[in-house]
């Protein structure tokens, strides 16, 4: 069973809850609205509209795992939308599915392909994570409680311009190192 609770109502009665048939194994959130369920039987629930009893629908889709162990939603941190699911089987698979593909549910028990399988090396999975520290690459880093400073004048401006445009070649390191 999933129960969802609204923090803007005082009510300790759920706006939504839902019965499974078979255990719920994750869940993540696709966006404010929408929830990603997986259960013991490979299947994935996509419940729409979760803070609306008129508008909610719930979709069951069947994979190709026989056990979903793990779910995980990838966001694009530039854009704030959901890329794509990532599942994990207990027969040691990774499955990816786009955003497109899942959000393009329409019918229930329907298959959903996944984009890519990935049989991993003897084991077991146990968990996921996904990691997003490659978007922020190349990002400026801010020192917390700091700005930057710019230079008053335009000498000031210039000279700084100068020292960063310019490193000294080889004839001048070795020159400098020469004359001492």
């Amino acid at each position: 069973m999933v129960e969802i609770y609204s923090v803007e109502e005082s009510s300790d009665k759920p706006v939504i809850y839902t019965i499974f048939d078979a255990q719920v194994t994750s869940m993540d959130y696709i966006s404010s609205t929408k929830l990603v369920v997986s259960d013991v039987e490979g299947n994935i629930h996509i419940l729409s509209n979760i803070l609306d009893k008129e508008q909610f629908i719930l979709r069951q889709v069947k994979t190709k795992f026989n056990r979903i162990r793990q779910i995980q939603v990838h966001f694009d941190k530039t854009s704030q939308e959901f890329q794509y699911l990532v599942g994990i089987s207990t027969d040691a698979r990774i499955g990816l599915w786009d955003a497109e593909r899942v959000l393009n549910v329409q019918e229930d028990l329907e298959v959903l392909k996944a984009n890519r399988i990935i049989q991993t090396k003897k084991g077991r999975l146990t968990c996921l994570t996904i990691n997003n520290l490659l978007e922020a690459k190349g990002k400026q880093k801010k020192l917390a409680g700091q700005k930057r400073t710019k230079p008053e004048n335009a000498e000031e401006n210039a000279a700084v311009n100068n020292v960063k445009k310019s490193k000294p070649s080889k004839e001048e390191e070795v020159s400098d190192i020469s004359d001492d």
